[in-house]
């Protein structure tokens, strides 16, 4: 009988990819549900911040795994997350000018 077994070295990633799963999940289905609300309150630019606050996210894991050592890379990884962050505020803001607090689901 075949004995599946998994490498230690595999164990110690596992609660991390967790993680890492569960935070993009989270940060997807937020930006979904405030994109589709954006959308019905025909606000099709917050729908877009929004995207693109997802996109700047997803960039930012990207660009945290590879070696920052240099000034330069830390540069480009802080633009891209206030680019990301302003996006999700400006977003926010576009549906709070919308009216967002008497939008009826």
């Amino acid at each position: 009988m075949y004995e599946f077994t998994v490498p230690m070295a595999l164990v110690d990633y596992i609660p991390v990819l967790l993680f890492g799963a569960a935070a993009v999940l989270g940060l997807g289905t937020i930006c979904t549900g405030l994109s589709i609300v954006a959308v019905r309150m025909k606000k099709s630019s917050a729908a877009l911040l929004f995207v693109l606050s997802f996109l700047c996210s997803m960039g930012m894991g990207y660009l945290s795994s590879r070696d920052a050592a240099s000034a330069a890379v830390n540069w480009i990884e802080q633009g891209v997350n206030c680019v990301g962050q302003g996006a999700m505020l400006l977003g926010a803001l576009t549906l709070h000018r919308a009216g967002l607090r008497d939008y009826q689901l």
